[in-house]
């Protein structure tokens, strides 16, 4: 089964110290959804499946670490966008298959 795998990039307040950025990767690296954790200056990049866990829940996770995001207008809509996206993937996932032939039938039904 192909994996819909989603990168996001994550603003922070402030650069985590190395010993806070060390837990924070460690508690996130046990999501069975997430496939690659970085945390370089004032970033956290991020690869997860959305079908195993949401934003929403990485989200909640970083509250409870105490991790301070970045609450720019920009990247509560970005943030926002992220959260979307990952719906948008679940709900596809259970969408049936697209049909085999996209072209519409040839003027005069002629085949060729």
């Amino acid at each position: 089964m192909k994996k819909n795998l989603l990168k996001r990039h994550l603003r922070l307040q402030r650069s985590l110290k190395p010993d806070e950025a060390e837990r924070v990767r460690e508690r996130l690296e046990q999501l069975e959804a997430l496939e690659e954790c970085r945390i370089e200056a004032a970033h956290l990049r991020l690869r997860y499946d959305p079908l195993k866990a949401d934003l929403a829940h990485i989200l909640r996770l970083l509250e409870e670490l105490q991790v301070p995001l970045d609450n720019h207008w920009l990247q509560k809509c970005l943030r926002a966008w992220y959260q979307y996206q990952d719906e948008a993937v679940c709900e596809n996932a259970g969408a049936p298959p697209p049909a085999c032939c996209n072209r519409p039938p040839p003027v005069g039904g002629k085949h060729g």
